[in-house]
């Protein structure tokens, strides 16, 4: 029986020891994940010294989540770690552990990398912006922009624009002359296409006071569409004007949306340079050559990359019959 009661105190004894090693793995366990949430601030009076205090070993070359020493509430760390991921590291880390010049004390925002501290005050794009504090930076500081109302507001109380201002949160930091590239681009037609004589026609009646395409064919006038950040509004607005032509003219048998895409990356000849701006009469002058495709077949891309991608249809051109031939 003695036996057996010292059997039992010795696996009551292994039980405590187990548990009591996993509560400091634990323990241990949420102070690394902590560390990788925390960032230390410091001015000029909180330089230290901090790492130096520490006695006995050393572990700046090191992983120890106990080299740490207070401060402001928290802890700061001289391990190595602190170095790499977590951004916790003591202001003196670099000059005592790595034996260099002190570590440059951070401010709390960086814009064009440029340092501002807490508070600043800075104007972007027609809006003011303030050095605020934000958890998911990683300083636990950004510019926060607020947009200026006078701007809109100046705009729309002068009846001579006749239009009204907004805010467009997808024109951000766009400036005036790269806003005339990504969302124009449709070039002036050259000498020749100005000589041209007009079209005259006899009209039977009085044309109404005013027209609404959508109300006399609202099934067959498609969408303003989006052309990106690419200077393609040659290339939409010949696909838009064809398709919606074709969509009347067959009385709603064909509605399909023609391709600006293709226009845009096959019809590359006599002056056309993509998102960087093409003709209308030379787009109106391929599509009668060749056709376009449907949106569906050939969807748009490069508003989002502002290139005009390789073109994906084959070359219908004299030359290519021939080889082919």
């Amino acid at each position: 029986m003695a036996f057996g009661r010292h059997n039992y105190l010795i696996f009551f004894c292994l039980f405590f020891v187990i548990l009591f090693t996993l509560s400091l793995s634990d323990d241990r366990l949420e102070k690394r994940k902590s560390r990788k949430k925390r960032y230390i601030e410091w001015g000029e009076d909180l330089r230290g010294p901090y790492c130096a205090t520490r006695q006995g070993v050393q572990c700046c070359d090191n992983r120890n989540d106990d080299c740490s020493v207070p401060i402001l509430g928290t802890l700061c760390y001289c391990d190595v770690f602190c170095n790499q991921t977590a951004d916790d590291c003591c202001p003196d880390y670099w000059s005592y552990c790595r034996g260099g010049d002190p570590n440059p004390l951070r401010q709390a925002c960086d814009r064009d990398g440029v340092l501002y501290p807490p508070n600043s005050v800075l104007r972007d794009n027609c809006n003011q912006c303030t050095c605020t504090r934000d958890p998911r930076s990683r300083t636990g500081y950004s510019f926060r922009c607020t947009n200026n109302p006078r701007v809109v507001r100046s705009v729309n109380n002068d009846r001579r624009y006749g239009w009204r201002a907004s805010n467009y949160s997808q024109f951000w930091g766009l400036t005036l002359n790269e806003g005339k590239r990504y969302r124009l681009g449709t070039m002036p037609p050259d000498n020749q296409v100005m000589r041209m004589i007009p079209v005259q026609m006899d009209m039977v009646r009085e044309p109404p006071k005013s027209f609404d395409s959508r109300q006399k064919w609202p099934n067959y006038v498609h969408p303003v569409r989006d052309q990106g950040n690419c200077g393609a509004s040659w290339a939409f607005s010949t696909a838009a004007v064809a398709s919606d032509r074709l969509a009347i003219e067959s009385e709603g048998i064909l509605t399909e949306e023609l391709s600006p895409q293709h226009l845009l990356s096959c019809n590359t000849a006599r002056g056309q340079q993509g998102c960087d701006g093409g003709y209308l009469d030379k787009a109106w002058w391929f599509l009668r050559q060749h056709g376009l495709v449907t949106d569906d077949c050939y969807p748009y891309q490069s508003g989002f990359y502002d290139r005009r991608e390789q073109c994906m249809m084959p070359r219908y051109n004299r030359t290519a019959r021939k080889k082919k031939s």
